[in-house]
Formats: C-alpha cells, sequence, structure tokens
C-alpha cells in the first residue's frame, strides 16, 4: 500500500479538490530513529567518558546531559511511533482542514489559518559558492490569534511553538520527519483549500453585508 495517495472528497464541499493522507513511513522512521540514537550515545559518552578521561568543562557537561534527556526522549519516541504507527496515516488535508496526529486530535479547521508557508533547509553542499538549493523538510500554518486558543494543541506542540517563537518563526509546524510526502503536491492542495475557503467566507460576508449599528 502506498504511503501517499489522494482520493475525491466525498463531504460536499470543494468536491473538486482531493483527500490527502500521509502515512508514516517505517523506512522514514527508522532513519530518524537511528540519528536519535547516535546523538544519545555522543552525549552519554561526553557526560559519563570524564570517568576514564579528562573531565570536560561545566558548559559542555550542561549540555551533554541535555542532550541525553532530549535525545534519549525522541529516540524513545521515534520507536514507539515505529512499532505502532508505521504504515498509518499521519497527516490528513481535506476540505475540513489539516489534521496531524502529532499536532492535534482533530483537524485544524481552514477558517482559523490564515496562511501555509514551506519551512525549507538548504541541501549539504561541499561548494560554498553560487545558488544554494532548498529542500522543504515542512509547512507552517499560520493561526489566527484569536480563534488559536479554542484549539486542542497538543502540549508538544505547544512547546515546538514556543520554541520556535525564540528563533522567530511563528505558527503551528507540520513536521516531515518519518512520513513520506510529496511536498510539492501537498501545498499545493492545502493553498487550493485555504483560497477556496476564503472566497467562501468573502462570498457570505457580501451576502450578509456588514453588521448595522443599534
Amino acid at each position: 500500500m502506498p504511503h501517499w495517495r489522494m482520493k475525491l472528497d466525498s463531504s460536499g464541499k470543494n468536491s473538486d479538490l482531493p483527500t490527502i493522507e500521509v502515512r508514516y513511513s517505517a523506512k522514514k522512521l527508522l532513519r530518524v530513529l537511528w540519528i536519535g540514537v547516535v546523538f544519545t550515545a555522543l552525549c552519554t559518552f561526553i557526560a559519563f567518558g570524564h570517568l576514564t578521561n579528562p573531565a570536560p568543562g561545566i558548559i559542555v557537561l550542561i549540555a551533554a546531559y541535555c542532550g541525553i534527556f532530549i535525545f534519549g526522549f525522541g529516540a524513545l519516541r521515534l520507536l514507539f511511533q515505529f512499532i505502532t504507527r508505521s504504515g498509518r496515516v499521519a497527516i490528513t488535508v481535506n476540505a475540513d482542514g489539516i489534521r496531524d496526529v502529532r499536532v492535534a486530535a482533530e483537524a485544524i479547521p481552514w477558517a482559523v489559518i490564515s496562511d501555509v508557508s514551506p519551512f525549507a533547509v538548504p541541501k549539504p553542499s561541499l561548494w560554498p559558492f553560487g545558488k544554494r538549493e532548498y529542500n522543504v523538510s515542512g509547512m507552517f500554518l499560520t493561526l489566527l490569534p484569536e480563534c488559536e486558543a479554542g484549539l486542542a494543541i497538543s502540549w508538544g506542540a505547544r512547546a515546538s511553538r514556543v520554541a520556535n517563537r525564540v528563533i522567530g518563526m511563528n505558527g503551528i509546524y507540520i513536521n516531515g520527519a518519518g512520513v513520506e510526502i510529496d511536498w510539492d503536491e501537498f501545498l499545493k492542495v492545502s493553498k487550493a483549500y485555504l483560497n477556496a475557503v476564503r472566497t467562501r467566507l468573502k462570498r457570505e460576508e457580501a451576502v450578509v453585508g456588514p453588521p448595522v449599528a443599534s
């Protein structure tokens, strides 16, 4: 069964747009899990290797202990996902909104999303000159501030958002790690749904008209 498939939406809304289901990939989960194990082992060696080698500085030691916790917890979480979720649907895009089971139990409606934008990282290159190429590794959902508080966002997604704000990135992050996804198609369909909902809301507002002052 392919990880990436499209089917016509049966909700009656925007029926000309497809429903996208993105599934966990066992191969990609293993790849990310291996990276987590390697970094956990490296931090463990730095933290406890001083028992036989010269002790590192206090800052390095604190960073190593933090790395053990962060990478170790991440590796355990990825192992759990590999065992329980390989092949299952991780992200769904349809007329109701975007649902990422890692972010929220329910779909985030299009009406509360103001923008969708790709998150790209530069491709590794040994040649530092010339034009850099980028790989899309995720997507940011910019939410309407007045609607965000009412969404049932997971604690992990909220913690990640706080960290993202520190480095100047604002929005709910849809991560491509561990899933098989065609970002070009995913972004195109997501923007099409968002534009369709915006158009519908503008038409409804035009029909109803502005509120009448009493």
